[in-house]
């Protein structure tokens, strides 16, 4: 593993901690394929389906069924729980870790009981290996859930934030180059906002007419001949040096590019109108979350319709690819349970909310509108 896909924490543990903790993850690893295979073992090879008739005819039998799958199953729960925190340890900074967790997860907990009761049929009830094996792998998806929700919420918190807040509050440097006092909004004129220097601002037309540069397509730092003009003018000041020494690090000054394509491709490159683009951003990317929950809301109807008509394809989706007869009633039911239907509603709100905020980026800092 690579240094950059590791956690900001294992590189500060010392080597040898790092070394004995990949060795008992690699062991705990081990057992955790292990004990899966032994369950698949127990199940398929009709112990357990019989273990009803096993607990009548041979108690005996019956109890060291229950035994091993006991002590298998305290082994089981305690290599996933190593294993997953050894993999928040090391993956912490892998954005895709959350849902990967979260899909096991899910897929263990809501999985099992559809997969254990269309493997055993009527062996189920009543039937306390079936019940044991069940609980363990419910536990088990709950750990990977619980780890899933343990690294997302601060991941999904973090994007939001990033996302509503316009990459980031004011930098030192935003907040040292502001030479005008009050509050930047969106409507504030390009002198307002900053990096527009002062010196070239008292000599600039965009300034003196009050009408801004992005209005007239022509700036200080995307226009040649307002820049050198107002250099120019001030060529014998100490300011004026400073001014033509920075002038080749601009990204809108500076010799060519007088063509209305190469004019297009410095603004859009100004430091003043990108400021202005995130100001914008900033403003309008907290209205995304009661964007969304208002259309989820007026749209409620629709919704629910639509997820109870998801439920009946899913349904026929399972029978469809089933050899035998399948109760799909399980599978229903779990769907149909409120707590899921809303936890599944909120996950598709949450991917929802992102993708507004990715639209907001994609409006004013790719197609700078």
């Amino acid at each position: 593993m690579s240094r950059r896909e590791q956690s900001r924490l294992v590189d500060a543990l010392p080597d040898l901690v790092s070394a004995i903790l990949g060795k008992v993850a690699s062991l705990a690893g081990f057992a955790l394929v292990v004990i899966l295979v032994y369950f698949l073992y127990a199940l398929f090879s009709g112990y357990v389906a019989a273990y009803p008739k096993l607990a009548h005819q041979a108690p005996a039998q019956a109890a060291k069924i229950v035994g091993n799958l006991q002590v298998a199953s305290m082994i089981l729960v305690a290599a996933a729980v190593f294993v997953v925190a050894y993999t928040l340890l090391y993956l912490w900074e892998f954005d895709k870790l959350a849902p990967i967790l979260a899909l096991i997860g899910v897929a263990l907990h809501f999985g099992a009981p559809f997969g254990l009761a269309q493997a055993l049929g009527p062996a189920m009830h009543g039937n306390a290996a079936a019940t044991l094996l069940l609980g363990t792998l419910t536990r088990v998806g709950q750990v990977l859930l619980w780890a899933a929700a343990i690294h997302g919420i601060p991941t999904l918190l973090k994007q939001l934030h990033t996302g509503l807040t316009g990459f980031g509050v004011d930098s030192a440097t935003r907040r040292a180059a502001r030479k005008q006092p009050g509050i930047v909004h969106p409507l504030s004129p390009c002198w307002q906002l900053p990096y527009c220097r002062p010196f070239i601002r008292d000599r600039c037309p965009r300034y003196r007419e009050r009408t801004t540069c992005w209005r007239k397509k022509r700036g200080c730092l995307c226009d040649d001949d307002i820049i050198t003009a107002a250099l120019m003018g001030g060529e014998k000041t100490a300011a004026g040096a400073k001014e033509r020494q920075i002038l080749e690090y601009l990204p809108g000054a500076g010799g060519g590019g007088r063509s209305t394509i190469g004019k297009r491709l410095k603004c859009k490159n100004c430091f003043i109108f990108l400021e202005h683009q995130r100001i914008k951003h900033r403003y309008v990317a907290p209205l995304s979350v009661p964007l969304v929950v208002g259309a989820f809301w007026f749209f409620q109807e629709t919704i629910e319709q639509t997820y109870a008509s998801f439920c009946q394809w899913a349904a026929r989706g399972v029978q469809a690819v089933a050899f035998g007869q399948v109760n799909t009633g399980v599978l229903h039911e779990t769907f149909t349970n409120p707590l899921v239907k809303w936890l599944f509603l909120a996950c598709i709100g949450v991917y929802a909310l992102t993708y507004v905020l990715r639209f907001w980026e994609y409006l004013f800092f790719k197609l700078k509108i």
